[in-house]
């Protein structure tokens, strides 16, 4: 998440267009995991938790993996 936040943050930093981001692990094809995030919702977020939601909202298997956690 920390990562993720710091892309955040860069990216808003730059002023580039970027509509959507997607982040992938390195994992073989079969395993790997995806994380996306709709750069137009960033505006609005100032602190990870805020990103955390957001990211639980738009993807299913991050928000299975917290639920699960708990």
């Amino acid at each position: 998440m920390d990562r993720f936040f710091e892309l955040l943050k860069l990216v808003k930093q730059s002023g580039a267009n970027i509509d959507h981001v997607n982040v992938t692990d390195r994992k073989e094809v079969s395993q790997s995991t995806a994380i996306g995030f709709d750069m137009m919702l960033a505006e609005s977020i100032d602190i990870k938790e805020e990103l955390l939601v957001s990211i639980k909202k738009s993807n299913w298997e991050v928000a299975s993996f917290y639920e699960n956690k708990k």
